[in-house]
């Protein structure tokens, strides 16, 4: 004898349907036979059989419903999408498709979406959203550009977000470019909601970079960043300087000025590592490392021994 029916239990974009205990799959398949939205599936008894299982294994292990999943198999075993489109209620709300469920399943959406962006949203915004979502039947991109709309820099948690804006000041360095704190925050916002990619921004700083020093034009034509064109340079500087390395920054007009040279024409090149060097002793910080001091030393003591003479 069949277990008796104890309740209802509806699966989103399908309906409502009878809940058993150790209920066969013939029995759910003789049950959808009354359902006038099952009639199209049940013309595919392969798949018909497979969702029946499918269904029971969701109430067995209480997991979410997969619209996605459930589309892939139904693919695999020929039925078409108008069949699909039936069972789903045609994907308007419609079909005996739930306010209520469809609000719960878009919370659950906002949720997952808004912590891969790091946002940190109440129980009671997530449900606001989803309600407003339902009643404008939002699609996944004003959803993005709505929760994207509402983000607190200043309340984030390491995400998407933050990775991206990570991505983007480090291109800027890369390129010279002065990227302020609001710039990068909004491109980061941009390639959240699909309105930019990395390729673009770093297109843009290439841009840039050529106007802000035409001379690096060539190089970064030939597909090195100023920052890696000028990694030697920076060691020179730092070694010589006796500084650290990651204090060298190309933004400050100081070492711009050590690493290159300017010709008879006026035009700024890269500095020769014999040019960087005269540059590097020019600069007024260089007379005071040991470097520095080492060389008088040996100076004063070479002259002292062409003429006989102390020099100090």
């Amino acid at each position: 004898m069949a277990d008796e029916r104890v309740d209802e239990v509806y699966i989103p974009g399908i309906g409502v349907f009878p809940s058993y205990r150790k209920i066969s799959v013939d029995e759910t398949l003789a049950d959808w036979k009354s359902r006038t939205e099952m009639s199209g599936v049940l013309q595919y008894p392969a798949f018909a059989q497979w969702l029946a299982g499918y269904f029971w294994d969701l109430e067995q292990s209480q997991e979410n419903w997969s619209d996605f999943y459930v589309s892939k198999q139904a693919a695999k075993f020929g039925v078409p999408k108008s069949v699909l489109g039936k069972m789903m209620g045609g994907g308007g709300g419609g079909g005996g498709v739930n306010k209520a469920d469809q609000i719960r399943s878009l919370s659950a959406s906002i949720l997952n979406r808004s912590v891969a962006l790091g946002m940190n949203l109440s129980p009671e915004e997530i449900d606001y959203i989803a309600t407003v979502a339902q009643a404008q039947n939002f699609s996944s991109e004003q959803l993005d550009n709505t929760l994207v709309g509402m983000v607190n820099w200043d309340n984030l948690s390491a995400g998407s977000l933050t990775a991206s804006k990570e991505e983007i000041d480090a291109l800027s360095k890369a390129y010279f470019v002065g990227m302020s704190e609001e710039t990068s925050r909004e491109w980061a916002e941009k390639v959240a909601k699909g309105q930019a990619t990395p390729a673009t921004i770093e297109s843009y700083l290439r841009s840039q970079a050529k106007i802000m020093n035409p001379w690096l034009a060539e190089y970064i034509d030939q597909g090195l960043t100023p920052q890696e064109l000028l990694q030697t340079s920076r060691d020179l500087i730092a070694r010589n300087l006796e500084i650290d390395a990651n204090t060298v920054d190309f933004m400050d007009d100081r070492f711009m000025s050590l690493a290159t040279v300017t010709d008879d024409a006026g035009n700024t090149k890269l500095a020769s590592q014999g040019q960087l060097l005269k540059n590097i002793r020019k600069d007024s910080a260089w007379a005071g490392t040991d470097q520095a001091k080492s060389t008088m030393v040996g100076t004063a003591q070479l002259i002292a021994s062409i003429f006989g003479r102390s020099s100090f």
